[in-house]
């Protein structure tokens, strides 16, 4: 027997006794004797409704911890202005998707883009000779669905970085990705409890940009639709 009949199943018996108790005794208005009977059925279909949620099933999805994802998220909105004072080694190294590395010697560059709206930070360097160096940042993107918060930040995009000739093209995927959630809505029993509606969704992203290290005589310039920053050393 499957975890969701056990609980039905039961509140059928419930319902069942309850009709049948009713219609043995005196056919009289309602009394404070059945009156009694009711709420304590009622209860029972709540207890028993909570009892046995924890064996619906489950999906596989992860779910963060709420605690641990605010305390990230707040930490990671202060970050832009310590990243833009050079502090890319210390905050975000660990958070490096990808990079891309490119020998260049020419004395000036063009940024252009492609499906990505983010933003571009560029640090000018003295550690880096004839080389260009392309980090892309992404953390988290979670997606909350009332009192339900799912980790989603395996579903989000890939970026490339391309050099040709003198023009770098960050590029995004052609196509969005959607990501859909199953979710199935608790019974009344349980969602009166609720202080959350379910259906109410909400998705959070982190940092998602590049970070681009380029010689510190080099010249660069972009296109004027992207959102670009220069780190200041």
């Amino acid at each position: 027997m499957t975890p969701i009949v056990l609980p039905l199943l039961l509140m059928i018996i419930i319902i069942v006794g309850l009709v049948v108790f009713n219609n043995r005794t005196t056919k009289k208005p309602l009394t404070y004797q059945k009156s009694r009977w009711i709420f304590i059925g009622y209860i029972l279909i709540l207890i028993i409704g909570i009892a046995f949620a924890p064996l619906l099933p489950t999906t596989n999805a992860k779910q963060p911890n709420n605690s641990e994802f605010d305390d990230f998220y707040i930490l990671s909105q202060s970050q832009y202005t310590e990243l833009l004072d050079g502090g890319f080694t210390d905050i975000y190294q660990d958070n490096v998707d990808e990079t891309w590395s490119f020998t260049y010697s020419r004395d000036s560059l063009f940024l252009d883009a492609v499906n990505f709206d983010g933003i571009v930070l560029i640090e000018r360097t003295k550690d880096l000779q004839d080389k260009i160096e392309v980090n892309f940042i992404k953390d988290y993107a979670v997606m909350e669905v009332g009192a339900v918060m799912i980790d989603i930040s395996e579903y989000q995009p890939d970026m490339t970085a391309d050099l040709n000739t003198d023009v770098l093209l960050l590029q995004g995927p052609a196509n969005e990705r959607e990501v859909r959630l199953a979710l199935t809505e608790p019974e009344f029993t349980i969602s009166q409890f609720l202080d959350n509606k379910v259906g109410e969704g909400y998705s959070y992203s982190g940092s998602h940009f590049f970070y681009i290290r380029v010689p510190q005589e080099l010249h660069v310039s972009y296109s004027d639709y992207l959102l670009v920053d220069f780190v200041k050393n």
